[in-house]
């Protein structure tokens, strides 16, 4: 209605607001009637992934049909991230959450399923420390959403993480309203969200993300406990078979050297926590950061 620019509604009978792609006006949908209500004046933002394109995650066909910017602000710090609304006709809504180049997949939770309280949360038996508190705000939307979003919309939001998984509870409330939301995200590499969605060349993180899984040193330690023994054992068969005063230093010497990838695998991983919860109040690494 206010600029004459084709529109296509994937959820026409679900959707409340669209934020148009050519003028930036955000109009309110009822049932595929649409009524200008905004233009918005924030920066326009070009997702990463079109609207429109068809996506399989979670064994399931989504469609992107809308596109958000949200942030927070924490000591006068803005942190913003990226949310993609995806639609599926068999299951509804899922969210694709980018930030700070890491991406999540997001799904709602029931409520009967979730405990949350002040320091921790637990999901199904899976317990959930909190990450951060705060409230986020929407700067941005593009495409099509399933209630009436505002820019400046505000909710209070609380993130619980168990790496690759976190959840998330929002809160809105109204002089006449209150409402709970919780969902779970689990992390997705960069090259995952490529595969489903037939896109390239997206931005690579370097950091270490909020969710991201801690690498793996099973193997490390494994290969280190077996050349281990076979160096105990050569030691003893050449002591036994050659001279019984032979000097070990050169075995132990060997030992001490190998010994330096199992104990930089062990410095890595704790450094990869530190990193992981370096923008958190409750990290629990705050003591060896000072």
């Amino acid at each position: 209605p206010q600029c004459a620019g084709p529109l296509e509604l994937h959820a026409p009978d679900q959707t409340e607001r669209v934020g148009c792609p050519h003028c930036a006006a955000l109009l309110n949908c009822d049932h595929g009637k649409l009524e200008y209500l905004q233009t918005l004046k924030a920066k326009r933002r070009k997702p990463y992934i079109p609207l429109g394109k068809v996506g399989h995650l979670d064994g399931e066909e989504f469609t992107v049909i809308g596109f958000m910017e949200r942030f927070a602000t924490y000591e006068g710090t803005l942190y913003p991230w990226t949310e993609y609304l995806l639609h599926s006709s068999k299951v509804g809504f899922r969210w694709l959450v980018h930030n700070q180049k890491h991406w999540s997949y997001a799904e709602p939770v029931s409520l009967n399923d979730v405990t949350l309280t002040y320091g921790s949360a637990i999901y199904k038996g899976d317990h959930f420390a909190v990450y951060d508190r705060g409230d986020a705000t929407v700067r941005y939307v593009l495409g099509e959403f399933y209630w009436k979003v505002l820019v400046g919309e505000k909710v209070s939001t609380i993130d619980y993480i168990n790496p690759p998984w976190m959840i998330s509870s929002e809160r809105a409330e109204t002089a006449s309203s209150k409402e709970l939301n919780v969902s779970l995200g689990t992390y997705l590499t960069v090259e995952e969200v490529e595969q489903a969605f037939v896109v390239e060349n997206l931005p690579r993180p370097w950091g270490v993300g909020v969710i991201q899984p801690k690498p793996k040193f099973t193997d490390v330690l494994k290969l280190w406990g077996i050349f281990l023994l076979v160096m105990f054992g050569l030691f003893l068969v050449f002591n036994m078979t050659i001279s019984a005063k032979t000097d070990g230093a050169f075995f132990f010497a060997m030992l001490a050297l190998i010994s330096v990838v199992p104990i930089g695998a062990l410095f890595y991983g704790h450094n990869f926590e530190v990193q992981r919860w370096r923008d958190s109040d409750y990290s629990p690494y705050a003591t060896d950061e000072e």
